[in-house]
């Protein structure tokens, strides 16, 4: 699989970032993880990640919460109008998503970074709300590229913070294993009832932040 977009071929730069600013980060958003259905080792392979998405400083709190693991995230092409954006998308290994024309190139990229054992990060509601405090309906991409991978989806519910002085809190849910799910064959009816289900895991992650953590 070979992607024509030009990245740096390491992680220098992403790891360098990661390190320095990791201290920062934590003492900014002081994050505190609740893993409600039991802890859980994330796999040694490749996984995916499927958050919802309430803030654009979401993807620096994943970073700081699963810091082990080399996470490639999926962000709008919109990012790359300018010299920094292109900057940030080839030496931080964004993996570049067209939203009104979806192109291979972002099918080939995901998969090639999965080969190399990396998380891939996806935002399935397919955009940023920052307005209601609520997870939107979920896009099959995400269902259909871990199918496509044969691998585990992490599922994680990051709490809306409305206050520099409050924690972020960040729900772990347990990995999903679609791909052994019953051997069903793959056809988009199966693909959104399989995503539809990640998205009811994903409520339930919502539901114990505000009946748990907030109350």
């Amino acid at each position: 699989m070979k992607s024509e977009r030009k990245q740096d071929k390491g992680y220098f730069l992403y790891d360098f970032a990661k390190v320095t600013g990791v201290l920062p980060a934590l003492l900014f958003w002081r994050p505190k993880v609740h893993r409600p259905l039991g802890k859980e080792k994330l796999p040694k392979g490749p996984f995916i990640v499927v958050s919802n998405h309430n803030s654009f400083t979401n993807p620096v709190v994943l970073l700081i919460t699963i810091r082990k693991r080399h996470l490639n995230f999926m962000a709008t092409t919109e990012l790359m109008g300018n010299a920094p954006g292109r900057f940030v998308f080839r030496h931080f290994h964004l993996i570049p998503v067209d939203k009104d024309n979806f192109s291979m190139d972002t099918y080939y990229s995901l998969m090639n970074s999965l080969k190399e054992g990396n998380g891939a990060v996806i935002f399935p509601e397919g955009f940023v709300d920052t307005d209601e405090d609520m997870v939107h309906p979920f896009k099959d991409g995400a269902m259909l590229m871990a199918l496509k991978a044969n691998v585990p989806i992490l599922p994680v519910y990051i709490g809306k913070r409305t206050s520099s002085f409050r924690r972020q809190h960040v729900i772990i849910g347990k990995l999903y294993r679609p791909g052994s799910d019953d051997g069903s064959k793959l056809s988009m009816s199966r693909i959104r009832e399989l995503t539809e289900l990640l998205y009811q895991k994903e409520l339930e992650l919502e539901k114990y932040y505000k009946s748990e953590v907030l109350r």
